[in-house]
């Protein structure tokens, strides 16, 4: 038996799996087709932009380049957070008066799992359920993703 935890970039799919001779058998899928991987990013944008904003009075959010050289960094640092404890967010922005304005952001792993969390919570609820809806007991299963693996093993003891 497999389950599956799939965080994709328009939802994040739960499927309980039972596999046999070659045969695969979806026994339960739950979940909010609503959240996903673009949630995520969007908080670390959100962060980005507000220190961005802090620092030089404007935000990035409101300019089309601006944001998705924001977005850019946002995805960079949520990668360079999977293997390490930290990552900075490094790009010019904006420019104001013919200067160029800099975003030069550290961010932690766990900060970035505390702007999540409600996130990951209402995730793994769902996933909860899909287990129950297998008929299979939580210690049954392996997370695969970082900060989800993280933060199950907390919610749920060890598995």
């Amino acid at each position: 038996m497999v389950a599956v935890y799939e965080p994709g970039r328009r939802h994040v799919r739960r499927f309980g799996h039972r596999v046999e001779l070659g045969r695969d058998e979806v026994r339960a899928s739950h979940g909010n087709t609503r959240l996903g991987g673009d949630d995520f990013d969007e908080r670390l944008v959100d962060h980005l932009a507000e220190a961005f904003e802090k620092e030089h009075g404007m935000d990035p959010r409101e300019d089309r380049k601006a944001l998705a050289r924001l977005t850019r960094a946002a995805e960079q640092a949520k990668i360079e957070l999977r293997p390490s404890v930290c990552a900075g967010a490094r790009r010019i922005l904006l420019e104001k008066n013919g200067r160029p304005l800099h975003l030069e952001v550290e961010i932690s792993r766990h900060e970035f799992e505390d702007m999540i969390r409600d996130l990951l919570d209402e995730t793994l609820e769902a996933f909860d359920q899909s287990l129950d809806d297998a008929g299979w007991k939580p210690a049954t299963w392996i997370a695969c993703c970082s900060s989800v693996a993280r933060h199950a093993s907390r919610s749920c003891g060890s598995w």
